[in-house]
């Protein structure tokens, strides 16, 4: 489901559209699981947030 919202959205081929979420689970050291959850959710690709610098 997320493969095919991320095709729509970016208009990306098939190989395109899975490459996102599995460099974005890396970048946030999530599971893919996850992201593909929250872009089933929200339809979008999480983001990273800003790391807290003392």
């Amino acid at each position: 489901m997320a493969v095919g919202i991320l095709m729509t959205t970016f208009r990306a081929d098939r190989e395109t559209a899975f490459a996102l979420p599995r460099s974005t689970s890396m970048t946030l050291s999530a599971t893919l699981r996850d992201v593909a959850g929250e872009v089933a959710d929200t339809g979008a690709l999480p983001v990273p947030r800003p790391s807290r610098r003392p």
